[in-house]
C-alpha cells in the first residue's frame, strides 16, 4: 500500500483519550481517529444504532479504500462484528487503483 502512496487510517467513535491508549498499548504503526460526534460513520452509511452497550450508536466494522481526494474507491461493510476481508481481496484491491 505505501508502495502506492496510501496509507492506513482508523476511525473510532471513541474519545481522543481513548484512541491515543489503544494506539500506545497495541503498539499501532497507524493513527487512530475520534470520531466522537459519528459525523464520518454517519457520511459513509457505517452506523451501527444502538449498538453500544449502553444503547449508543457505534461504527459498523468496515475497510474502504480511497482516493486522495475522499472517493470512495472500494468499500467492505461486516454484516456481524466478527466478519473482515480476506487480506488477499485487499490486497488485489489496491493493486487495481
Amino acid at each position: 500500500m505505501q508502495a502506492k502512496g496510501g496509507s492506513v487510517i482508523a476511525v473510532s467513535v471513541d474519545s481522543v483519550e481513548e484512541a491515543r491508549a489503544l494506539v500506545a498499548s497495541e503498539g499501532l504503526r497507524f493513527p487512530v481517529l475520534s470520531d466522537l460526534d459519528r459525523s464520518l460513520i454517519r457520511a459513509l452509511g457505517l452506523v451501527h444504532p444502538g449498538g453500544a452497550p449502553d444503547g449508543g450508536d457505534i461504527a459498523v466494522p468496515a475497510m474502504l479504500l480511497l482516493e486522495k481526494g475522499g472517493l470512495v474507491r472500494w468499500r467492505h461493510r461486516a454484516g456481524l462484528i466478527q466478519e473482515r476481508p480476506d487480506p488477499t481481496e485487499v490486497l488485489a484491491e489496491i493493486r487495481r487503483l
